[in-house]
C-alpha cells in the first residue's frame, strides 16, 4: 500500500462528497434489521465503493498539493471542497506520512545497494566481455570479408 493510502481523511472531510452516504447505509441496516431478507450485498458493495473512493480522492489531492508547486491562485486549491482547515490538516499530515515513507524507502536502498555491489559489478564485466567478444567476433567476419573482396577483384583484373 503507498503511503498516501495509510492517511486517515476526516469524516467531516469525507462528508463533503456524497452527503447523502450515511443516510442510505443507516437506511439499509434499519430495513435488514426489520427482515433479514433485506439485505442487498450489492448496495452495500456500492456505498464501500462509494466510501472508499472519496477518501482516495482527498488522499491523492493531499498527496498532490504537498508533492508539486502548485501557484497559489491555482482553480485546484480555490475549489470549496480543498478551500478549508480540514484539508489544509490533511495536507498538513499527508506531508509527514510522505516525508516519513521517503525516509524508510532511502534507507532501505542503502541497506540493499551494498550488498548488491557486487553483484551488479560482476554483471556489468560480464556484459562488457560480451559486447566486446561479439565486436571481436564483427571484426574478425568483416576482416575476412574484406580480404575475400580484395581476392576476387584480383583475380578479375588482368595482370
Amino acid at each position: 500500500m503507498t503511503p498516501r493510502l495509510s492517511v486517515e481523511v476526516p469524516e467531516h472531510l469525507q462528508s463533503t462528497i456524497c452527503p447523502w452516504l450515511a443516510a442510505k447505509e443507516a437506511a439499509h441496516t434499519a430495513r435488514v434489521t426489520r427482515d433479514p431478507r433485506f439485505q442487498d450485498h450489492a448496495l452495500l458493495d456500492l456505498l464501500s465503493l462509494i466510501r472508499k473512493t472519496r477518501s482516495v480522492l482527498f488522499q491523492t489531492w493531499a498527496a498532490r498539493v504537498v508533492t508539486t508547486s502548485l501557484p497559489p491562485n491555482s482553480e485546484i486549491i480555490r475549489h470549496s471542497l480543498l478551500k478549508n482547515e480540514h484539508f489544509r490538516a490533511l495536507c498538513e499530515t499527508m506531508a509527514t506520512v510522505l516525508d516519513d515513507g521517503g525516509r524508510a524507502v532511502e534507507t532501505a536502498v542503502s541497506q540493499v545497494l551494498p550488498q548488491l555491489s557486487h553483484v551488479v559489478k560482476v554483471s556489468v564485466k560480464a556484459v562488457a566481455a560480451a559486447s566486446s567478444s561479439c565486436v571481436l567476433d564483427v571484426q574478425r567476419r568483416l576482416s575476412l570479408q574484406l580480404c575475400e573482396a580484395v581476392e576476387t577483384s584480383r583475380r578479375k583484373t588482368p595482370p
